[in-house]
């Protein structure tokens, strides 16, 4: 296992992706606290947000790792992401491919994560 810490590119992959897929729970009628109610966790009726489906998957990695999200190694936050997508998936039916700078050059709604002011180099790109 590798402990280089998570990459830029990493991180804006982690970012993109969970913002898409609080978006597609939302489109597909998902209630954030209603899907955390199996876990005995009641509220309102909420809309997945980046801030909330970023601290759904820290509770993963937390679980995992004992650590929060920015402090993984680019191994740790592939291995999370795969448990993370492979739960909601199945609670929910609804998946989200991980981003990845091809994916964002296919979208045509690059605004996930605009990385125009750093560097982007071949040795940090994720593994997926």
């Amino acid at each position: 296992m590798s402990d280089k810490p998570r990459t830029v590119k990493q991180s804006g992959s982690l970012f993109g992706t969970l913002t898409e897929y609080a978006g597609k729970l939302n489109d597909a009628g998902f209630d954030y606290h209603a899907f955390l109610e199996k876990a005995h966790t009641k509220g309102f009726n909420v809309k997945w947000t980046k801030a909330n489906i970023k601290e759904l998957f820290d509770a993963v990695t937390m679980a995992m790792y004992n650590k929060t999200s920015s402090q993984l190694s680019t191994v740790e936050i592939q291995e999370a992401y795969l448990v993370f997508e492979r739960h909601l998936s199945e609670q929910s039916g609804v998946s989200c491919r991980w981003h990845s700078l091809e994916t964002q050059m296919l979208s045509s709604d690059n605004q996930w994560w605009d990385n125009s002011d750093k560097k982007k180099s071949d040795d940090e790109s994720p593994d997926f």
